[in-house]
């Protein structure tokens, strides 16, 4: 085996890092770990990574000027500013070298930490929680999703920066709660909405009372009120995207919120949709073999993190065999 190099090194100590981070690694992968391990150099790398990673303690002493709010969990709270200060703690330990790496192989093997750099509240995959703000509101998060949050005297501002939030919106006639998503803003007139990013957009969902979507036409900025704009009433949603710009109002799904407990309703969906919703939740992948298999009508209630009772209920349901090609890997396919 050629020498890693002291980059090498620390990319593959943050490598295995995030693999473990999702996950019990499989008996193969573990058996790999330990072999990585057993190289000169490396098991001390590891641990310096480890402790960047998680010893939250520590880092927070030298964050005194930049305390985290205080309902992010440690562990986030000390990965979202790692970027910035790992520099000085880990050169006590093993020199500058070695720190410059291990932050350079961070934000490139993982995104999550430049995602964390910017967030103030975030959730894991198949994690579903909820976070009370400072004004008494209360901000959902469902699976994998970031927001920041910037409140001042006059306004307060939630930018949802992945995923999906439903926000519960304390009165406040002196500063108005907007929520930044994919380039447009909603306003809140009443107090439950769902904001939802998409790969092509974002789309706004009214739960209770009224909402204001606004989406900048071309050239246009939603700070300044430019752009068209809509007001959604309960049960109503909207699409925008830079592509399509702000949609038709249209009738909101019956069962848009059930997300918040832990359920995923389908009423006459195509297959297709329902394995991408259920595939949020996992670490692992569900995957059609056949291309007409996207196209079967779904109706069900699902919990959203029992991928093995979901797909037992699909093979009674639509006449399925579920292949099992690990423990991640499921393959779906007519009997």
């Amino acid at each position: 085996m050629r020498p890693a190099t002291t980059a090498t090194v620390a990319e593959q100590a943050v490598q295995w890092l995030v693999r473990q981070d999702a996950g019990p690694l499989s008996a193969r992968d573990a058996a790999e770990f330990r072999e990585w391990r057993s190289v000169p150099g490396n098991a001390q790398a590891y641990e310096i990574v480890m402790n960047l990673w998680s010893d939250a303690d520590g880092l927070e002493h030298h964050m005194a000027a930049d305390a985290p709010t205080p309902a992010l969990p440690a562990r986030e709270a000390a990965a979202r500013r790692h970027i910035g200060i790992s520099v000085t703690w880990i050169s006590r330990k093993s020199g500058v070298w070695l720190a410059a790496a291990t932050v350079a192989a961070i934000a490139m093997v993982s995104p999550k930490a430049l995602l964390w750099a910017r967030s103030d509240y975030i959730t894991r995959v198949g994690e579903i929680s909820a976070f009370h703000l400072p004004d008494g509101s209360t901000l959902a998060l469902n699976t994998d999703s970031a927001a920041a949050v910037s409140f001042d005297a006059g306004l307060r501002t939630v930018r949802l920066l992945k995923g999906e939030a439903q926000f519960q919106v304390a009165p406040d006639a002196a500063r108005p709660f907007v929520v930044e998503a994919g380039g447009g803003r909603t306003r809140a007139l009443g107090t439950v909405f769902d904001v939802r990013m998409l790969d092509d957009g974002v789309r706004v969902t009214g739960i209770e009372h009224s909402i204001d979507v606004r989406f900048p036409s071309a050239g246009g900025d939603t700070a300044a009120g430019s752009g068209a704009h809509v007001t959604l009433v309960p049960g109503q949603e909207v699409h925008y995207g830079t592509v399509r710009g702000l949609g038709d109002i249209g009738t909101a799904a019956a069962e848009s919120g059930a997300w918040r407990h832990g359920r995923l309703i389908v009423e006459n969906r195509p297959l297709a949709e329902v394995i991408g919703e259920l595939n949020r939740y996992q670490h692992g992948h569900i995957q059609l073999m056949g291309g007409d298999l996207g196209e079967l009508r779904v109706n069900g209630v699902f919990t959203v993190t029992d991928r093995e009772g979901s797909i037992n209920a699909l093979e009674t349901s639509l006449g399925l065999e579920a292949h099992w090609l690990t423990s991640y890997w499921v393959f779906l396919a007519r009997r």
